[in-house]
């Protein structure tokens, strides 16, 4: 690692530059050093970081503090935002959400795939770019609570009444599905499940509920097929 590269527990000024995979954008200290920073965060934004992971050309911090955003941000929709690790866009215009995930395609196409010309990318935006994702998957906590995973690992479970960006039929199912779980707390329903995927299909007009669990969740799955008839 260079001497410029910050070093464990370091905090760090860095430059948002582009983004990246996961809940990771990739950014730049005032010594141009390469930092991914976990966190909600956007290309534009000037934020203080913690380093808390080494890698062999860069390191990865996690963001702690905003000194200047990105002159464009917006006021994301979702009440979660921010600590749900399930989106991270929201707080930017959707024209520059395309910008930016088609600027992540070209580099990709030349940097990985080591295209020498890269053809123009055209990115076909939704009509909606709320209510559009088809899938969900949550995790159930001891108290039959449903969340999402945080931003930042360790952080704990985020639990969730609605998603923004899950379709309408999703979020229908999302109240139905709390309601039997809460049963699990005044003990009505045993065991907890891990896990539930739901899925729903516009063609069909239905919703499928994987749920993922160790034992047999009859109960469970009787309250719920009464409830959604």
């Amino acid at each position: 690692m260079n001497r410029d590269m910050p070093q464990l527990d370091d905090v760090v000024d860095i430059e948002i530059c582009d983004g990246a995979d996961g809940t990771l954008c990739f950014g730049r200290s005032e010594e141009g050093a390469g930092i991914m920073v976990r966190g909600p965060v956007v290309p534009g934004d000037h934020v203080r970081g913690k380093v808390v992971r080494e890698k062999k050309n860069y390191v990865i911090a996690d963001y702690k503090e905003m000194l200047s955003p990105h002159p464009s941000r917006i006021e994301p929709r979702c009440k979660f935002f921010g600590t749900c690790g399930g989106c991270k866009w929201q707080v930017i215009p959707y024209e520059e959400e395309l910008a930016l995930k088609r600027r992540r395609i070209e580099t990709a196409l030349e940097r990985i795939a080591g295209t020498a010309k890269v053809p123009a990318v055209e990115i076909l935006g939704s009509e909606n770019p709320y209510e559009y994702r088809n899938k969900i998957s949550l995790e159930v906590g001891n108290g039959g609570q449903l969340s999402f995973n945080p931003f930042f690992p360790g952080a704990g479970l985020v639990e969730i009444d609605h998603c923004p960006i899950a379709h309408e039929r999703i979020n229908r199912v999302l109240s139905v599905l709390q309601d039997a779980l809460s049963r699990i707390q005044s003990g009505m329903l045993d065991p907890v499940p891990r896990e539930i995927v739901l899925r729903c299909s516009l063609a069909k007009n239905e919703v499928l509920i994987n749920v993922v669990a160790f034992k047999k969740m009859t109960p469970l799955m009787n309250h719920l097929r009464n409830a959604l008839r």
